[in-house]
């Protein structure tokens, strides 16, 4: 149904939030200063996911199949306020005043949000080379630890480039083919790889 073409590839998009730490974070009083700061453990945590591919569209544009809604958009924003999630998670991020996930393109970023406050900004740099050439060119490190990296989370105005604060998050890129950024509240990674479905 869906190809790549010569000069773009079908790319896999998850998108990923730590439920279990936002609400600690939530309950802190937390900003976007205060993650770098937090033990990154996945473990055992509640997750919400939400896949997207990315895909050619005509000679110059992309679409994106939200696949947990169904739904083909041009637009790689999303926002979930729980109104279909099951029960449990709703109780859960109620408790937990998590009231939206929120994700989408922010200057060259892709920015993960929660109650509209930024949690997560993954460079769209390798994105778009995975989406074009169908790998990264620097290669994978399989051998490699996932790496610390400095982005920026604010800027000296609204029209500058100029960055004034900076944070960490954690980039991995276990083959050339994918890659990943993620804090200790949320994740994003992209793929080109594809695997054989076994029903």
């Amino acid at each position: 149904m869906f190809n790549n073409k010569k000069d773009r590839q079908l790319v896999e998009l998850v998108i990923e939030f730590n439920l279990t730490a936002i609400g600690k974070w939530l309950d802190d009083n937390g900003e976007i200063e205060d993650i770098e700061k937090i033990e990154k453990n996945w473990k055992d945590s509640m997750i919400q996911r939400y896949f997207i591919d990315m895909m050619p569209n005509g000679q110059n544009s992309d679409m994106y199949f939200h696949r947990g809604r169904g739904v083909i958009s041009s637009n790689i924003g999303g926002v979930d306020c729980f109104e279909n999630a099951p029960v449990s998670m709703q109780n859960f991020c109620s408790r937990n005043k998590i009231l939206s996930l929120q994700w989408g393109s922010w200057r060259q970023y892709i920015s993960l949000r929660v109650n509209n406050k930024p949690i997560l900004l993954a460079p769209l740099t390798d994105l778009a080379e995975l989406y074009v050439d169908g790998e990264l060119k620097k290669g994978g490190y399989p051998k490699d630890d996932e790496q610390k990296i400095k982005v920026p989370i604010s800027f000296e105005s609204a029209e500058s480039k100029q960055p004034k604060a900076f944070i960490e998050i954690w980039r991995g890129s276990p083959s050339s083919q994918s890659v990943g950024y993620s804090s200790a509240l949320g994740s994003v990674s992209a793929s080109t790889l594809n695997f054989e479905v076994e029903y």
